[in-house]
């Protein structure tokens, strides 16, 4: 129950960076059709006085195109995204989702022995093993136990009545009792009942290699989730850093395009990095929480509040 509710978690939050990527999209779109707009109208003016070729105002007006398309592609992944994500948390068409953008997730390091004993302490993961090695250990039992003499008990009890009405099939009904006792000795069975025998131990030893080998990959699972939720944290400091910096560049080079010291190929080439940074940091977000909340569910333990992943059950029982 704690697995799955946590698998929740990181469902939401797939869907909720799906919305936010969606919608921080779209308002770069709109931003850059402003701003490509604003640009063509400088080139217009500097085309008519010889200071720009007719190419560079034509590469202006096609990626005004571009930027109107990018508005109607990313309005629709938005509103599509937005539809799953209400969906999935039960709310109808009537609730307004706007999502804020979590500039930073917790300072937080996490200590893969420490992650790894948690897991195998608290997920289900054991417990599925341990069954599979119980259900092997029973089939030896089984076949152990159908070789040789077998005994079988059974015991029969029951009433009969007949009569011309319904009453009477009730009144003074007839017993009848049967106790059976069967007792049954191959005296020769070609070897079935030990080859049975050493099949079963055979698929028995074959599971517990199976599990040992799980149990390595399982291990080395989490080391790399740990390895990459340490260095995720460092991801998206440069990356949000790589953010600030190409949208100041922008900034300075469209400054410099509106006073006819660059081209428009600078200036596209400074709004493809910072479009490009932009997702980038949204993608390392989205990552850094994606990685915690899947070890998280792993370890089934909260690493931010220092606490095991719990449920009252009486108290879902009594409701």
């Amino acid at each position: 129950y704690l697995a799955s509710m946590e698998e929740i978690n990181t469902t939401v939050t797939s869907l909720f960076f799906n919305v936010l990527a969606a919608q921080m999209a779209l308002e770069m779109a709109e931003k850059n059709y402003s701003s490509t707009e604003l640009a063509s109208k400088i080139a217009k003016e500097r085309y008519e006085i010889g200071t720009i070729s007719n190419s560079d105002l034509l590469q202006l007006r096609l990626r005004l195109f571009n930027d109107k398309l990018s508005i109607s592609d990313n309005r629709l992944a938005l509103e599509t995204n937005i539809l799953e994500l209400r969906s999935y948390l039960g709310f109808n068409e009537t609730v307004e989702l706007e999502l804020v953008l979590p500039r930073k997730g917790p300072d937080i390091q996490l200590d893969f022995d420490e992650v790894y004993t948690r897991a195998t302490d608290n997920s289900s993961y054991t417990i599925d093993n341990e069954l599979k090695i119980l259900g092997a250990e029973q089939d030896v039992a089984r076949a152990k136990s159908d070789v040789g003499l077998q005994a079988k008990f059974f015991a029969q009890f029951g009433l009969t009545q007949k009569g011309s009405n319904l009453s009477d099939t009730y009144s003074n009904p007839m017993d009848q009792e049967v106790i059976g006792l069967s007792l049954s000795l191959p005296i020769i069975d070609w070897g079935l009942g030990k080859g049975k025998i050493k099949l079963a131990k055979s698929r028995e030893d074959v599971i517990r290699t199976q599990i040992e080998q799980a149990y390595f990959q399982y291990k080395q699972d989490i080391l790399i989730k740990v390895l990459q939720f340490n260095k995720q944290s460092m991801q998206c400091s440069i990356s949000a850093e790589a953010d600030s910096i190409a949208q100041l560049r922008y900034n300075i080079t469209l400054e410099r395009f509106q006073n006819g010291t660059i081209t428009v190929t600078d200036l596209n080439t400074a709004q493809s990095e910072k479009d490009n940074a932009a997702k980038r940091y949204i993608s390392d977000l989205s990552n850094y929480w994606q990685y915690y909340f899947t070890i998280r569910k792993i370890s089934l333990y909260d690493y931010i509040n220092n606490r095991k992943v719990s449920a009252d059950f009486d108290k879902m029982i009594d409701n």
